[in-house]
């Protein structure tokens, strides 16, 4: 009877978490919602657009990603948008003004290599990706990353913080 129980209480709790997070849908939604800034896919910006006053209409501006680098996340700035991504399998920081012009970009080599051979079926070397970031009170960034493919023999993800200008603090 007590396994019952038991297995009752984790079967509740587990179906309290699934149905309490949010999709990456509904996390991008509402991210959108208070810049008024939206993406035409939940993964990142699909055919490289970023809309904002007219929402959905028409873009207000069109840029194209550096070559081998893919998007996963922005956050407005006073002055335009600070991106996060990759690029060539480490991650990749932009500063783009509220027209698309380029201001900044850098891809981080600081933090290894992400290599594995634990099992034969999958890719020799894995990829470091920027995948979160959020604007501090500094005028830095905090960024989050992620390790593609997501096992552990291939490293760890890390959270770094920098400058204004994109430099690790720490």
């Amino acid at each position: 009877m007590r396994k019952i129980y038991y297995s009752f209480l984790i079967s509740c709790l587990i179906l309290t978490i699934i149905s309490c997070g949010k999709t990456t849908e509904e996390s991008v939604s509402e991210a959108v919602s208070k810049t008024n800034d939206t993406v035409n896919d939940t993964a990142g910006a699909v055919n490289d657009t970023i809309f904002g006053d007219n929402y959905g209409t028409s873009p207000d501006f069109h840029f194209d990603l550096e070559e081998g680098t893919s998007l996963w996340e922005f956050v407005t700035t006073d002055s335009g948008y600070a991106l996060v991504g990759s690029k060539n399998r480490r991650p990749w920081f932009q500063i783009v003004d509220k027209n698309g012009k380029y201001q900044m970009s850098k891809r981080y080599d600081v933090f290894g290599e992400f290599k594995s051979n634990f099992d034969p079926g999958m890719p020799l070397e894995g990829s470091l990706d920027g995948s979160a970031i959020s604007k501090t009170k500094d005028g830095g960034y905090i960024v989050g990353t992620v390790v593609n493919p997501r096992h552990q023999s291939y490293g760890y993800s890390h959270i770094f913080k920098t400058n204004a200008q994109g430099e690790i603090v720490w």
